[in-house]
């Protein structure tokens, strides 16, 4: 029985590392997070952002997509990741289950749109840190 804890314990702690650990409290500048992937979000996210999306530079032979629902994002890269999206100004805060684990994890950029480009600046420490691979520093543009 105890074997069976103490491996229990062991996992627990390994996917919170693959998460990047707890939650930090929000800073003053930050917005509030939410608190899970089930309820709708109460900041949808604007018109210009809704769309499908193409990352303009991925590695070769990599194509990264981005669909952007009023309240959820899907990214295409070979597999689907997929959580609620909401955006508050110019802050957009995604919350997803980090990649094969059960911990749900917090991500927030910052996004500029000029025309057909989008573009996101990390603005914290993302929870998820696969998802920093196609958000940190990303450009998209639009192809939908």
């Amino acid at each position: 029985m105890l074997l069976r804890f103490s491996i229990a314990a062991v996992l627990g702690v390994a996917l919170l590392a693959g998460c990047g650990g707890k939650s930090s409290a929000p800073t003053g500048s930050e917005p509030a997070k939410t608190t899970g992937t089930t309820t709708a979000s109460k900041n949808a996210l604007p018109a210009d952002l809704v769309g499908t999306w193409r990352l303009v530079k991925p590695d070769p032979g990599d194509v990264v997509r981005l669909y952007l629902r009023p309240n959820a994002y899907t990214v295409s890269r070979g597999f689907a990741h997929a959580g609620q999206a909401e955006a508050k100004a110019d802050v957009l805060t995604l919350t997803s289950v980090c990649g094969g684990s059960t911990v749900t994890g917090v991500g927030r950029y910052r996004w500029t749109l000029s025309g057909d480009k989008l573009h996101f600046e990390p603005f914290g420490k993302d929870e998820c840190t696969g998802r920093t691979e196609v958000f940190e520093d990303a450009t998209y543009e639009r192809s939908g």
